[in-house]
């Protein structure tokens, strides 16, 4: 659980990206230099916000283009709120040519970063991303490489994860590891992306399917994956996320449904943001909710 509350918070920003149709964490211009938000908890038994244990969540900072330079989030464990022990992850962004070529990331526990690596990004001539390459900061070794390719609709078609080094097993360094396939509908919103791994009996790892209203928001998004055996395809899916917007087209819920399985039972927990808008228009909180039990409120703060 210790990762769960940033996961369920970068997983709005995710998943609204099929929305725009975009495989990739969207890198949006913005009309502010920084965006913070502010996570205040709850007290029980008496459900009282916590003031005193209020801390910095996230940090997103941007140049004079719109371009996020740096960001920063934490997370933690729905018991514990010392911001001391949560992990804390921090991002910094290179562009050229308005196109993000570099993303650096450090992650830390307990006051100690752990974790370092470097992402570059390459082009193609039409300016569509094709190749990612991951590195290992500290020792520069690559980690990990993928490729783009692109359909007829001018959007990627499947994502392609390439061996660093031989397995042993008769699979060699820059062979397929796995894919990730993606397929749209005809206003070109994604409808189904597949984990698909080769040499495998079954070789569909997982599927997760999108939905949209009639003005292509999307609002629901669901992954079929049995947790007990990752080469089936559950009947029933593994989460459930579903959107719920105002008549501004703007996300007013978002809920998230993971099953777990105990001792052969399905288990259903319910991750809910209730956002808030500012007479501008802005997200101005969000209030958090663990099945039908308040645990915080994220409260943003915005400077031009």
């Amino acid at each position: 659980m210790t990762n769960k509350l940033s996961l369920l918070a970068l997983s709005i920003i995710l998943l609204a990206s099929c929305k725009k149709n975009d495989p990739d964490i969207p890198i949006e211009s913005v009309k502010f230099s920084k965006i913070e938000s502010v996570f205040t908890p709850y007290q029980y038994p008496d459900g009282e916000l916590i003031p005193s244990k209020a801390f910095l969540f996230t940090s997103d900072s941007y140049d004079k283009n719109g371009n996020l330079t740096f960001s920063m989030n934490r997370s933690f464990g729905y018991t514990n709120f010392d911001t001391l022990e949560s992990k804390l992850v921090n991002i910094t962004y290179k562009y050229e040519n308005h196109r993000l070529v570099e993303k650096n990331s450090a992650t830390a526990a307990n006051g100690s970063f752990s974790f370092n690596n470097k992402i570059i990004y390459t082009y193609t001539n039409k300016g569509d991303t094709a190749e990612v390459r991951y590195y290992n900061n500290n020792t520069n070794i690559l980690t990990n490489r993928l490729g783009y390719t692109y359909g007829s609709n001018g959007k990627p078609s499947r994502i392609t994860y390439y061996r660093i080094s031989d397995d042993g097993n008769g699979h060699a360094a820059g062979s397929e590891y796995y894919s990730i396939l993606l397929k749209y509908d005809n206003n070109k919103n994604i409808i189904e992306r597949s984990k698909i791994v080769p040499y495998v009996e079954h070789p569909a790892n997982f599927t997760i399917q999108y939905s949209y209203n009639s003005k292509n928001d999307l609002i629901k998004a669901e992954d079929f994956i049995d947790p007990n055996d990752p080469n089936i395809i559950s009947v029933q899916p593994f989460y459930e996320a579903q959107y719920t917007y105002d008549e501004k087209g703007r996300i007013t819920e978002f809920k998230k449904t993971e099953a777990t399985y105990i001792n052969n039972y399905r288990v259903l927990t319910v991750y809910r943001f209730v956002n808030n808008y500012n007479d501008g228009g802005l997200l101005s909180s969000q209030l958090y909710y663990i099945n039908s039990v308040k645990y915080g409120i994220f409260e943003f703060t915005y400077t031009k």
